[in-house]
């Protein structure tokens, strides 16, 4: 599971982002513990629900032994309900939160070595609207704008998008 959750922290490893921290309370690296147990809304529902006995261990152990130990709890229940149903459930919208969250991520360019251009370019496919798209731009060393293109197709899949704003991208070099 350590991996499985693409995380502000996994983004870091992968040098997908720069910046590890939770967006929302913009303090710590965003990990998976972090999201499902130590983000100060999820720790502030857990103080409430876990028993006064059982915090000290429920905060501090390592993400699989905190997995383990919860999802062992059978008989351990808060107001009726099994506690394993109640920690499930925690963690299932904890993931479902972290995997709708929408936020902006800059990406920005590297120049290529003097003398030579960098293509970029990008291909898309919406199904409900069964149109394809592709655009790109071509720049300089410097940076300086030399070319660019969009077109639109019809139906065909999201990689052949991306293949024809490379083709169209290498036809607007050459």
């Amino acid at each position: 599971m350590q991996k499985c959750l693409l995380t502000n922290k996994e983004c870091v490893m992968r040098h997908l982002s720069s910046n590890s921290c939770n967006m929302q309370c913009r303090q710590e690296d965003e990990t998976i513990p972090h999201t499902l147990r130590d983000y100060p809304l999820a720790s502030a529902l857990s103080l409430r629900l876990v028993p006064q006995k059982y915090q000290a261990l429920f905060f501090s152990a390592s993400l699989t032994d905190w997995l383990s130990h919860n999802l062992s709890h059978c008989k351990l229940t808060v107001r009726e309900i099994q506690w394993v149903t109640i920690f499930g459930t925690s963690c299932w919208n904890g993931i479902e939160a972290l995997k709708s969250r929408k936020e902006e991520i800059l990406v920005d360019w590297t120049a290529s070595p003097h003398g030579w251009f960098t293509l970029n370019s990008d291909g898309a496919f919406r199904r409900s609207l069964g149109k394809a798209v592709t655009s790109g731009v071509l720049r300089d060393s410097c940076g300086n704008w030399f070319g660019g293109f969009s077109a639109t197709f019809g139906t065909c899949t999201a990689y052949r998008a991306e293949l024809w704003g490379t083709y169209k991208g290498l036809n607007l070099a050459w």
